[in-house]
C-alpha cells in the first residue's frame, strides 16, 4: 500500500484507482449502516474519494489512508443524514407494509431496524465504535489506530456498548423503556 500511496500523491491515477478499490468495500458497510440507503451512501462514498483525491497530497502516512476516509466519510454521512432529514422508520410503518415482503424478508428488515435504532441511541462515539465493530468487522486494534483511543479502552467500550444494548433489548422485551 506504501508505493501505491506514494505513486497516487505523485499523481498515479492508476495506483489512486487501486487504493480507492482496496478500500470501497469497507466504505461502503459504513456509508449503509450510516445512511440505511444505497443511493445516499454511495453519494458519501464519491464525496468521501473526491476529497481524498484533492487531500492524498496532506496525508503524510500511507497507513493513514483507511483511517482518514473512514473519518471524512462518516463526517459526509453526518452531512448527508441532517441535509436529507433522514429519520428512522418505526416499527408500525413496516407492520402495515408487512404484507409486501415474505416472512424472510420481514424478518431481515425488522433484525436490522432493530440493530440500528439500537446505534442511533448512542452516542456519537459509539455509535461510531460499534459501527466499525460490526458492520465493518474492524478489529479493536484497527479501530483504536483509526480513532487515536487506546485499544483496551476500545475494547471496554465495546463491552459496555453490548451491555447497554442487552439492557435495552431486555426493557424492551419486559415492557420497559
Amino acid at each position: 500500500m506504501e508505493e501505491l500511496f506514494e505513486k497516487a500523491k505523485d499523481g498515479d491515477e492508476n495506483a489512486f484507482e487501486k487504493i480507492v478499490n482496496r478500500l470501497k468495500q469497507e466504505l461502503y458497510v459504513i456509508a449503509m449502516s450510516r445512511l440505511m440507503n444505497e443511493t445516499l451512501a454511495e453519494e458519501a462514498i464519491q464525496d468521501t474519494i473526491i476529497s481524498l483525491y484533492e487531500n492524498i497530497y496532506k496525508i503524510r502516512d500511507s497507513s493513514k489512508v483507511k483511517n482518514w476516509c473512514i473519518i471524512v466519510l462518516i463526517n459526509k454521512c453526518k452531512k448527508i443524514r441532517k441535509s436529507q432529514k433522514i429519520r428512522e422508520i418505526s416499527y408500525e410503518e413496516i407492520e402495515c407494509e408487512k404484507f409486501l415482503y415474505s416472512d424472510d424478508e420481514f424478518k431481515k428488515i425488522i433484525d436490522k431496524l432493530s440493530f440500528f435504532q439500537l446505534i442511533e441511541e448512542l452516542n456519537d462515539k459509539d455509535k461510531l465504535i460499534i459501527t466499525l465493530y460490526y458492520s465493518s468487522n474492524l478489529t479493536t486494534k484497527e479501530i483504536s489506530s483509526i480513532l487515536n483511543i487506546n485499544e483496551s479502552t476500545i475494547r471496554s467500550k465495546i463491552s459496555r456498548i453490548k451491555k447497554e444494548i442487552k439492557g435495552r433489548l431486555g426493557d424492551k422485551f419486559n415492557g420497559k423503556r
